[in-house]
């Protein structure tokens, strides 16, 4: 609760125990001079001290409680009609001095999401415009107002865009519950900022829940007219991203199987895990196993997946499918309130779960699952990863327990991690990623980086395509997997070059799998002669079936790991 609210509630306080005190005075004064006055007229009475008014009959001395009270109620009143003023002033003043505001960071509106972001932004020292009922803003924001505009209107709007300098500001997030809307207000953002020949660059950062909404998006050619070419001449740059996409990432970075359960070589089992969720989440957490979930064991990942959503596998096989090519998909379909625990300690006595992912999006629902699987009978430790939703939720705030019985609690909060400053402006989670293609970009022949029909992967980071830019992401963070697999936890991965050459062609395999499912899941199928066009390539088949020359691409990539690596660090040390 801030400062005004603790104003208006202590005004409150005063005002009901002046009222009270008026009815008291009221009822000695009446019983001293042997008027009798009802109870409705005693409160009658007292309310009109509120309107200064006083029966001229009585003059002072009065009893002191309804002398209090004749004092103190104008009081009241005066002092609540000053602060509405004031309000009121300074709610227009803020809207009038956005006319002037430059450097500022627009919100398009107000959600749980974006909590943590205004927070963040605001301890960054930079103003931020929320679009939203100022009403509503302020009931529901827990921090301080300091630092915050809020006003409700229409981003699709140019007068409203002028109101809000949309032009002189420093980046808009579109971060509405529907991807429609932010699409919406993202392009008529654009269009308007494209005709004020800005002098600074502008970020738009449009938020989609839905990944799989942006890849057939990507494929209809949607994004065309905002090509990087012509967003520069705009001097505006829009970068989407799915916050189930880049939790489902993050999530899987900090907590991979294999982080649970080492896994080195051919000989070592399958890996097991368990979903259970049904939401969008663990459709994204899903494909992030599938392309991902390839280790030095050469085995498909096995995953039993709990939901209560029929549709979703057949929604997601049909939109891509290949799916189960790269993961070994067993599906459990139960009511997740109903979450059958039996069933779930069958299946892991018979093919024992490395981890397990807790994907609710109800943490109260996650809760009573996490209560049922804390009771199970196991021998072993069971890693949970819960995810949590509401940032203020108990779960998040208050429970702090890390082992429950057998099980191991491992938080992940979806909100606190991906609506960051850090993730979302700074995009850090890219580094590596960005300075890999870097680092292949440069070495192409200037030629080629001149030739306007050069292929799809050989443009600059910003140029490039949703779908090249994941290929160089999931070699990125495919990394952190191989150094597990060889047992390096540095961060140089010099280890590389002491390994034999058998060691070599396991890393190289597991590269190969990370490429094809990376292909696969992007829509590519194989065929004999590769076309990029058509989104066919003829390297998508088992390693052993590849010929030499492509292996040896392969370890010739497994190799420069490290110097990559060191080129990176050199770049950091440098900046």
């Amino acid at each position: 609760m801030n400062r005004r609210s603790y104003e208006w509630w202590i005004i409150g306080v005063i005002g009901i125990g002046s009222y009270l005190l008026g009815i008291y005075g009221f009822h000695i004064l009446f019983e001293k001079t042997s008027i009798e006055r009802s109870p409705i007229d005693l409160a009658f009475q007292s309310l009109k001290l509120y309107g200064m008014e006083f029966p001229d009959e009585f003059k002072s001395p009065l009893p002191p409680s309804l002398e209090l009270a004749r004092w103190v109620s104008p009081f009241v009143v005066l002092f609540a009609a000053f602060k509405t003023v004031l309000l009121i002033l300074h709610s227009e003043m803020s809207v009038f001095r956005l006319k002037f505001r430059k450097n500022h960071v627009i919100i398009s509106a107000y959600r749980i999401h974006s909590n943590n972001l205004i927070k963040e932004l605001v301890q960054h020292k930079k103003h931020v415009v929320v679009i939203a009922d100022r009403t509503e803003f302020k009931t529901k924001y827990s921090y301080s107002l300091k630092g915050i505009t809020c006003i409700d209107g229409d981003l699709t709007s140019s007068a409203f865009l002028k109101t809000v300098s949309a032009h002189k500001s420093e980046s808009i997030v579109f971060i509405d519950q529907e991807d429609d809307k932010n699409l919406e207000e993202t392009y008529a953002v654009y269009d308007y900022l494209k005709t004020k020949g800005k002098d600074k660059e502008q970020l738009l950062l449009t938020h989609v829940a839905n990944d799989l909404k942006m890849s057939e998006l990507e494929e209809l050619n949607f994004f065309k007219p905002y090509s990087a070419q012509n967003m520069k001449k705009a001097n505006c740059h829009i970068r989407t991203f799915s916050s189930n996409e880049r939790a489902a990432r993050i999530l899987f970075n900090e907590f991979s199987p294999d982080i649970f359960q080492d896994i080195k070589s051919p000989t070592d089992p399958q890996m097991h895990i368990a979903l259970i969720g049904s939401g969008q989440l663990v459709q994204s957490v899903l494909l992030r196993f599938a392309r991902l979930g390839h280790y030095a064991n050469l085995k498909r990942l096995k995953i039993t997946l709990f939901h209560e959503d029929e549709k979703m596998i057949p929604r997601l096989e049909r939109n891509i499918k290949p799916i189960r090519k790269f993961v070994d998909l067993n599906l459990r379909y139960d009511d997740l309130d109903m979450f059958d625990s039996e069933l779930f300690e069958k299946t892991h006595k018979e093919n024992p779960y490395t981890a397990v992912y807790l994907l609710c999006e109800d943490d109260a629902l996650s809760s009573n699952i996490l209560n049922k699987l804390s009771k199970i009978n196991i021998d072993n430790t069971l890693n949970v990863i819960l995810s949590l939703v509401d940032p203020n939720g108990i779960l998040n705030k208050w429970y702090k327990v890390e082992q429950l019985n057998q099980i191991k609690i491992h938080k992940f909060n979806l909100i606190e991690k991906v609506f960051t400053q850090e993730s979302l402006f700074n995009n850090k989670l890219d580094e590596l990623a960005k300075f890999i293609h870097g680092d292949y970009y440069n070495k192409l022949p200037e030629e080629i980086r001149s030739n306007p029909n050069r292929r799809a992967t050989q443009y600059p980071w910003d140029e490039l395509s949703n779908e090249n830019r994941n290929a160089n992401r999931e070699q990125a963070d495919h990394i952190a997997i191989k150094a597990r697999a060889i047992g390096d936890t540095s961060k140089t991965l010099d280890g590389i070059n002491k390994l034999s050459d058998e060691e070599i062609e396991i890393l190289s395999e597991m590269e190969h799998i990370r490429w094809w499912a990376n292909k696969a899941l992007s829509g590519h199928v194989y065929g004999t002669v590769k076309d990029d066009s058509k989104k066919i390539h003829c390297d998508m088949v088992p390693y052993a079936e590849l010929d030499e020359p492509t292996k040896q691409y392969d370890r010739n990539a497994i190799k420069n790991i490290p110097e990559l690596l060191r080129k990176k660090r050199q770049q950091v040390e440098e900046y």
